[in-house]
């Protein structure tokens, strides 16, 4: 098995997430860039990744306000909370 290669941002700093965990596409990642910027609600049908979608954001949101900020995922089962 390869080593996992991290995921850099848009100004070279390494990200929280890597690539052995996840396989992000790139509508996943227009999707992250577009709700880190403001108050979001993704809605696609199951399977299409919006737990991805949610971890990006919630990376990014770390990266950018490293000292400021928490992340709290909820979900209403727990097969997806074993998933976040």
């Amino acid at each position: 098995m390869s080593e996992p290669k991290e995921f850099k941002n848009n100004n070279g700093k390494k990200s929280l997430l890597t690539s052995d965990r996840i396989e992000v596409r790139k509508y996943q990642h227009d999707i992250s860039n577009a709700c880190v910027k403001k108050n979001s609600l993704v809605v696609l049908p199951t399977g299409l990744g919006k737990t991805v979608i949610g971890a990006m954001v919630a990376a990014k949101t770390l990266q950018i306000h490293h000292d400021k900020s928490k992340v709290i995922m909820l979900a209403p089962t727990r097969p997806l909370i074993d998933q976040h």
